[in-house]
């Protein structure tokens, strides 16, 4: 298998961290859509209404839970396609950060603000820090899926590019040019410098520096023998 095309491993935990972000991101348009609308509509009596509800949905758990298998999945689909060419390297790299920022989103402000809401904090404080807080929870929301979205797209776009690759070596087959992993490598001249600056090369047939000057020395003078 070609380090371009990228390892089993990795496409193996890209397909599962992909999943993950498409469940979580339906979970989250469901319930930005159909769930937040209930009790964020009219704060701070809106939010009383929802919290003493005996029966009500609660989808933290879930999120927590998809958000940590998110980061393990997408972390490890990047750490085993560090060593695959192109742009799947790139667009890991991306779906990683996204996994990250929706991590810290997801621990740092949804999660507090909604316990604040839905619990014993909001009972005895007044409007104006309920309906602060219900605000804190809308721009989190907004970042959230923004993480979510773009997560998924590049998650998505990683897993485009092994097909891609898969068809431009098949295509490349039928046109009689091997892939780049069979290709024989070429054999360069030792070289010193950069491969982009002036080469300086030792040619084979240099006379080595020390036998010219011995060559030069007058030769050993003779006695004549007694």
């Amino acid at each position: 298998m070609s380090m371009r095309e990228g390892s089993w491993w990795s496409r193996s935990w890209g397909t599962l961290a992909l999943a993950a972000f498409a469940l979580h991101l339906g979970a989250t348009a469901y319930e930005d859509a159909i769930l937040a609308p209930l009790w964020l509509g009219d704060p701070p009596s809106s939010v009383t209404a929802w919290r003493d509800l005996a029966l009500r949905p609660d989808s933290s758990n879930l999120f927590q839970a998809l958000t940590v298998i998110i980061l393990v999945t997408t972390a490890m689909s990047w750490m085993s396609g560090l060593s695959a060419r192109g742009w799947r390297r790139w667009w890991l790299t991306l779906s990683l950060a996204c996994a990250v920022a929706l991590a810290a989103v997801t621990y740092l402000f949804v999660v507090p603000s909604e316990r604040w809401l839905f619990g014993d904090g909001a009972k005895n404080a007044n409007d104006a820090v309920v309906v602060a807080w219900t605000g804190e929870w809308l721009r989190a929301a907004v970042m959230r899926a923004a993480a979510l979205v773009a997560g998924a797209w590049s998650l998505y776009r990683a897993q485009l590019s092994v097909v891609a690759y898969a068809v431009a070596v098949e295509a490349d087959f039928e046109l009689g040019i091997s892939p780049p992993a069979a290709r024989p490598r070429r054999v360069r001249e030792f070289v010193f410098g950069d491969e982009q600056g002036p080469e300086i090369t030792i040619p084979e047939d240099t006379i080595n520096p020390r036998q010219r000057w011995r060559g030069s020395l007058p030769g050993p003078r003779r006695t004549a023998k007694k």
